[in-house]
Parts: C-alpha cells; structure tokens; sequence
C-alpha cells in the first residue's frame, strides 16, 4: 500500500552517509537554546528566521519558562522537561537551525545535517524487524528516553522525523483518475518530508 505520489517503484542513488542511533534530547536540544541558536540568524533558512522575528519563538512548541527553568505541555498539564526524552514539537525550521548549529560545533570535522527522505527510508528498510519503537498498542502516549544501548533506537513510534527532502512525487508520478486526482499533487507545495 503507498500514497499516489508514492510511485512507480524506482531506483536511487543514495552516496555513503551515517544517521544518528537515536534522536535528539531535550538536553541537547536545551543546549542549542542557551548557546544562542534562537538569537542566530546564521543558523535558520530566511523563512525560519522570519518566523521568529514574526511568532518571537524561542523554544520548541508546548515549551514554557517558568523563572529559570523551563516545562513542558502534555496530556497530564504542565511538567517539568525530562532531559533525555526526545525532544518534541519542533518545526522544520528548528530541527534544521538545530543541525547547522550541531554542525558548527563540531568544526570541519563532521558535517550534522537533517538526513534526506530516501536516507531515512533506506536505514529503516533495513532495520524494520530489529528497531522496536514507541507504539500505540504498548499505550505509550509521550515520547520515551531511550532504553537499550545498543542498535538503532527510536527509529519508529516516538516522534515524527523531519527529513532534509521536499514533498515531491516520484519519478514517472501521474496522478489518481477521479476524485482521488488531486488528492496529494496540490499539496505538494513548499512542504518538507517529515
């Protein structure tokens, strides 16, 4: 089963590339925001940027400051952040700005950048049967820190991923007959993948 922009089948190129074994923390994350990745424009793409100057963020979304430390909205009210629960309710533009500023701590030595969607797709093809993730079924309805030290962890169930990829059709796309036409072809404007 796949969505219509989802074929035909192809082949594609994918160069040599390393995706992290888990995803990033409300710690790391934490990190970026007292290093001044909000207040850096070099970090944010022009629409980013313009939608702090325009929205005046300042943290992930559901984030509040209370006095020195900051809480987060979840389906139990307010609480305190969990340093190493994944962090949450970021846009686009945030994990990106999150990446250049990893990127730029690192100096030359290692590039940090959002993977692109045939990146993710590749990496979780191969390890369908081996990463286990955070389902509904296990009623797990917050993200979870990670357990196991070992493999890739937290590739399905937690969160939603964003990839560095455009929301566009496959090569050789041509839409559904009938009303499912335009099902997916008009939206497939100024979106990323996530």
């Amino acid at each position: 089963m796949c969505w219509d922009n989802e074929l035909p089948v192809h082949k594609a190129y994918i160069a040599p590339f390393a995706l992290a074994d888990r995803l990033v923390t409300v710690r790391e994350y934490l990190e970026f925001i007292d290093g001044g990745g909000y207040q850096n424009p070099l970090l944010w793409l022009a629409n980013g940027w313009a939608e702090i100057q325009q929205n005046s963020w300042e943290a992930p979304l559901y984030w509040e400051r209370t006095g020195k430390d900051w809480s987060v909205w979840t389906l139990h009210g307010l609480a305190p952040l969990n340093l190493d629960e994944p962090v949450a309710h970021v846009s686009f533009y945030e994990a990106e700005a999150f990446a250049n500023w990893k990127s730029a701590a690192h100096g030359a030595t290692e590039l940090v950048r959002l993977p692109t969607e045939r990146e993710w797709e590749l990496i979780a093809r191969q390890n369908k049967n081996s990463a286990r993730g955070n389902f509904l079924e296990d009623r797990g309805f917050h993200p979870s820190p990670v357990v196991s030290k070992h493999g890739l962890r937290q590739l399905f169930g937690d969160l939603w991923e964003w990839t560095s990829s455009h929301y566009e059709p496959y090569p050789g796309y041509r839409p559904f007959d009938g009303k499912l036409m335009e099902y997916n072809g008009k939206f497939m404007d100024n979106q990323r993948v996530l």
